[in-house]
């Protein structure tokens, strides 16, 4: 068992950050009217669990990425489609890198998107966020 996480969260914060123009991205949550550069991404580890079967140890970390975009402050504009397109992007680079599972390049046994993805489109406010859930089963 491997109880050292860092490199695993820093292994998919580099790769989120890399899918879209984020203007600030980060491992420290703001709160949206505390960020002035958007887009912005922020990746969350919330939790840990350990399942055991049997002597087999599995540990999942639990994680969120968060996205704020400021796309809905134009009238004109439909602010989801600003949002639609970043969480797009986030969500194809848990592509399979092995023909079955997102590994991280072989670092872990699965990372892949788990749950309730939920949006708010900034159609009333201006603010767009999406909060997408990530799980990652470690070797």
């Amino acid at each position: 068992m491997n109880d050292d996480h860092e490199p695993v969260l820093a292994a998919l914060f580099d790769t989120l950050q890399a899918v879209a123009p984020f203007k600030t991205a980060s491992r420290r949550t703001q709160h949206w009217n505390q960020v002035a550069e958007q887009p912005a991404l922020f990746l969350r580890h919330v939790g840990t669990t350990d399942q055991y079967s049997g002597d087999l140890s599995i540990t999942t970390l639990e994680c969120e990425v968060w996205i704020y975009s400021k796309a809905g402050q134009d009238p004109a504009a439909t602010p989801d489609t600003d949002l639609n397109e970043l969480v797009t992007a986030v969500r194809q680079s848990f592509a399979p890198d092995d023909d079955v599972r997102f590994t991280l390049g072989g670092l872990v046994f699965w990372c892949r998107i788990e749950g309730r993805s939920d949006y708010a489109p900034g159609d009333q406010g201006g603010q767009a966020i999406a909060r997408i859930p990530v799980r990652i089963t470690l070797p």
